[in-house]
């Protein structure tokens, strides 16, 4: 990519994953719509599960058969860290700790608004399966369209104001998209999930390029790894159980939105204490 084209470039990452999750739901959809709901929650469920098996399998071979990067290829034979991860830790260990923070606010808001959304519609907001699933997959549509704008945006005002934008869109918009999905409504959850997924495509994509701007190719990979499985374990993985847990233990809908609100308060903090990296060049 070039130097002022980077987060541009690297949007397609976060585009490929909303498509990913939207085709998932859409499948999902037209399969309740044949089997019908009683056949659906009995056996049909089980579909998307046994169809995933030769999916992964397609995801391995791509992976294997992947090159590695021209910088990497050019220090390979010299200057490859020989404990990559004890190198990282030592000399990146504050930088690891800061993107961290800034990451959990990526996976919270990615996976309540690719997977905890849909079942907030139906739990809460009262929507059918299939009202929810159409609901989900219309946004992850246009959030997928919204990528490659979002990499235009951050090339232009810079990574760290990047960051903070989107943090401060979770913020603003977290309650009202909880409030909305509430309603019933499945044009108002629509409205509400567009609303809390313009702070999840900001997010995600200048992760993307930070992954690769921050850290130094020979031990790039490593460090990006950390950062981002860390993170992603954490707060991405457990979003549905602990929102879902949420409502249980405090009685309160809005719960959810408490708690992605209280990660997006820290992401922000240190979000900017992160360097800005948007003119540097990845040959480092």
């Amino acid at each position: 990519a070039p130097r002022e084209k980077k987060a541009t470039y690297a949007s397609w990452v976060p585009v490929s994953t909303f498509l990913s999750f939207a085709f998932a739901a859409g499948f999902t959809f037209m399969l309740s719509l044949l089997l019908g709901g009683t056949v659906m929650d009995d056996w049909g469920w089980r579909i998307p599960f046994l169809l995933s098996v030769p999916l992964g399998l397609c995801g391995f071979y791509m992976r294997f058969r992947l090159d590695e990067t021209p910088l990497f290829d050019e220090i390979e034979d010299e200057d490859v860290a020989s404990t990559p991860l004890g190198e990282t830790l030592r000399e990146h260990g504050r930088t690891i700790l800061l993107f961290s923070g800034f990451i959990a606010a990526t996976a919270l808001s990615f996976y309540i608004f690719t997977t905890y959304m849909s079942t907030f519609l139906q739990v809460v907001g009262g929507l059918d399966s299939t009202s929810a699933l159409l609901s989900t997959f219309v946004c992850q549509i246009l959030a997928a369209c919204l990528c490659p704008f979002a990499g235009r945006i951050s090339d232009r005002i810079g990574r760290k104001k990047t960051t903070m934008t989107a943090c401060i869109l979770l913020l603003a918009g977290t309650f009202p998209a909880f409030a909305l999905g509430s309603t019933g409504s499945m044009a108002l959850g629509i409205i509400g999930q567009l609303l809390l997924g313009s702070g999840a495509v900001l997010t995600g994509v200048v992760t993307a390029v930070l992954m690769s701007e921050l850290f130094p190719t020979r031990v790039r990979y490593t460090a990006s790894a950390v950062t981002y499985n860390l993170a992603y374990t954490i707060f991405g993985g457990t979003a549905p159980f602990i929102a879902t847990w949420l409502i249980t233990a405090t009685g309160n809908n809005l719960s959810p939105a408490i708690y992605l609100l209280a990660i997006s308060i820290m992401a922000l903090v240190t979000a900017s204490r992160l360097p800005e990296t948007s003119k540097r060049s990845l040959d480092f």
